[in-house]
């Protein structure tokens, strides 16, 4: 079975000198994301938003691995761009007003169907954990169906639970 460590692979990227800052290009890659608001240090949405992150990553991992590919790779990192509507009421002191959103890096070959495939099989995690599905399915389509070939489309998966 083969192995990858993209932080080794993509050490520019996830393993940077702590001793100097560099500038980097850095090359298109596929994510999967989640966009929230509010303090992520008090914020339920936030934790919630990590927890399916973590949970569909390590889905598509699995099925990566078990599948026909048979490739074993480490989870990536968690990541998260932060802003506020007016960036110069953005603070650190005061998180309340913050945006954001969080993202895990995917292999080329965690596809959409599979990607599709992992959310279900974390929906039924849902329901075998006790919780129903509630309000609305939510999916937010980042690219431009038009005009983006399907296999580059992003799009965020939401599912409130109780």
């Amino acid at each position: 079975m083969e192995k990858i460590d993209y932080k080794k692979e993509l050490k520019d990227l996830y393993k940077p000198s702590a001793k100097k800052v560099d500038i980097l290009d850095v090359p298109e890659m596929n994510f999967i994301m989640i966009d929230g608001a509010g303090d992520p240090n008090t914020s339920q949405e936030f934790q919630e938003a990590v927890e399916a992150l973590f949970s569909i990553s390590y889905t598509l991992k699995f099925m990566v691995k078990k599948g026909d590919l048979g490739i074993d790779y480490g989870v990536l990192p968690l990541e998260g761009l932060w802003w506020t509507d007016d960036m110069s009421q953005f603070n650190i002191e005061n998180k309340d007003n913050w945006k954001w959103t969080l993202m895990i890096m995917q292999p080329e070959y965690a596809t959409r169907e599979l990607f599709h495939e992992a959310v279900e099989k974390v929906h039924n995690f849902i329901k075998e954990s006790g919780f129903n599905l509630a309000g609305k399915h939510h999916e937010i389509y980042l690219s431009d169906i038009r005009k983006a070939a399907p296999e580059k489309w992003k799009t965020i998966i939401r599912q409130p639970i109780v």
